[in-house]
């Protein structure tokens, strides 16, 4: 499952993601800030997915934080 489906969205929403920033002095952080727009294309929500690979034991931690109509969401897994 990708990050995109935990996201509860309605038929005609969509993801806008915008460009990914990198973190760390091997680029281990990414961070990817994203917008939620409805049929209408007017934002409706907005937020960031991070994915961290650890450098020693190369295992990765993901976060989802976002707003979607006025209520806050965090994941992590």
């Amino acid at each position: 499952m990708s990050w995109q489906e935990k996201i509860n969205l309605s038929n005609d929403d969509k993801i806008v993601c915008s460009r990914m920033k990198t973190k760390g002095h091997l680029g281990q952080t990414e961070i990817t800030p994203f917008s939620i727009l409805n049929d209408n294309e007017e934002v409706i929500g907005h937020g960031e997915y991070t994915e961290h690979t650890n450098v020693r034991g190369l295992s990765t931690s993901h976060v989802l934080e976002y707003i979607l109509n006025g209520q806050k969401s965090c994941e992590r897994w």
